[in-house]
């Protein structure tokens, strides 16, 4: 860059000096004129007016030119303006302008024959000093996982940190025909009070106030980043949680499923299907299957002996179906698994604080260096109400 710089003053040094020249030798003609003709004469006076009118523009032109070179030197050395060809800054003069409308009779520039490049360094190397850089708008986003868990359970609001029920251990059904005047049967019900605690998810960052006020659009993502890291972060608590802590015990975790053992020869496809007889048979209805994308990557290439997809159409915009139920493929899920439930009675969502996203500048030394902390939470709980409506374990032995 300096390199270019240097070589564009030099430049207009020269056509400075040779602009001075040639004023210097107009002015020696018009004196040489006045001593050798009649000043009368108003043919001969008219041509000295015009003389000296050509080499005023001439010196007027010299002035503004380099006083343009300056100008053009400090903005672009302050990254105030941004660097133009020599081309372009003499076909954007007003010099420039007139000639080419006839005002003026010559426009000439003299400048050393040097290359301008948009390379610099040793070796070289693309800079944007002359070609201007292209910054792309807005901001290339992460990975954002599809979270389905939450909506395929019934959902409710509470206002308290801890949710209590009441659930149906077992029920044994003595109802029979019975005949006049003779004892009626009895049946046996047990019941347990069980509760959910409100857990809260949370995590948080820092930026400078700087970023806040200068960069509106990155705050917004940040935002929106936390907000997901924080549902991502319940959507794996709802399937694996381990009830441990502050973790939520989530619909894998005992005692919140029946377990099952697949049969030995049978494939993921065959596992499935029994699961969901296994939840029939138990007088639930499945509504759902829940599996990690690599076992339903394997189920969609399954062929048969003569190479045509079993499940369907490759080409087909169809959701994945499994045996009449949707299924929901999220990464939440472990890898070799599969859980099938009557998900609309046998679990049940409470959101005590939807995901909030606060910012404070008084956390720890903020103050003092600029800073803000900027945290996302939710406070929200899992009800596991009927084991006997889900099933889970392994899709193959």
């Amino acid at each position: 860059m300096e390199a270019i710089l240097k070589e564009l003053k030099e430049g207009f040094e020269n056509f400075k000096k040779a602009q001075t020249d040639a004023d210097k030798s107009v002015k020696d003609l018009i004196k040489t004129q006045e001593e050798s003709v009649n000043e009368n004469s108003a043919e001969i006076k008219a041509a000295i007016d015009s003389a000296e009118k050509i080499a005023n523009q001439v010196s007027d032109l010299a002035s503004r030119i380099v006083d343009a070179e300056q100008k053009l030197v400090k903005g672009v050395v302050s990254g105030r303006l941004e660097p133009k060809s020599l081309g372009t800054l003499v076909v954007e003069s007003g010099e420039y302008k007139d000639f080419a409308a006839g005002k003026n009779n010559a426009f000439k520039i003299n400048i050393q024959n040097n290359t301008i490049s948009g390379q610099d360094g040793s070796p070289a190397a693309n800079n944007d000093t002359i070609v201007q850089t292209q910054r792309i708008p807005g901001i290339i986003p992460g990975a954002f996982r599809r979270l389905r868990v939450r909506d395929i359970i019934p959902q409710g609001n509470t206002t308290s940190n801890l949710v209590e029920f009441t659930r149906e251990l077992l029920f044994t059904n003595n109802a029979a025909e019975t005949a006049e005047g003779a004892t009626k049967p009895e049946s046996v019900a047990t019941f347990e009070l069980a509760n959910t605690p409100i857990v809260t998810i949370a995590h948080w960052l820092k930026v400078t106030t700087q970023i806040r006020d200068d960069a509106p659009a990155l705050m917004s993502y940040i935002d929106t980043r936390l907000r997901y890291g924080v549902d991502q972060r319940e959507d794996q608590q709802l399937i694996s949680g381990d009830g441990v802590g502050q973790n939520l015990t989530g619909m894998i975790i005992s005692p919140n499923f029946t377990a099952f053992t697949p049969i030995s020869g049978d494939t993921a496809l065959d596992t499935i299907n029994r699961v969901k007889y296994l939840i029939d048979s138990a007088d639930y209805q499945a509504s759902a299957i829940v599996l990690n994308p690599t076992d339903w990557g394997n189920i969609e290439r399954l062929k048969d002996s003569n190479s045509l997809y079993i499940i369907g159409d490759p080409r087909s915009a169809l959701g994945p179906f499994l045996w009449g139920l949707p299924v929901i493929v999220t990464n939440s899920m472990t890898a070799g698994k599969v859980l099938i439930a009557d998900f609309n009675i046998a679990y049940q969502y409470w959101l005590r604080q939807e995901t909030t996203v606060l910012m404070s500048e008084s956390d720890d030394t903020n103050f003092q260096k600029n800073l803000i902390t900027i945290r996302a939470e939710k406070r929200t709980a899992l009800a596991g109400y009927v084991p006997a409506a889900t099933r889970y374990g392994s899709l193959t032995l």
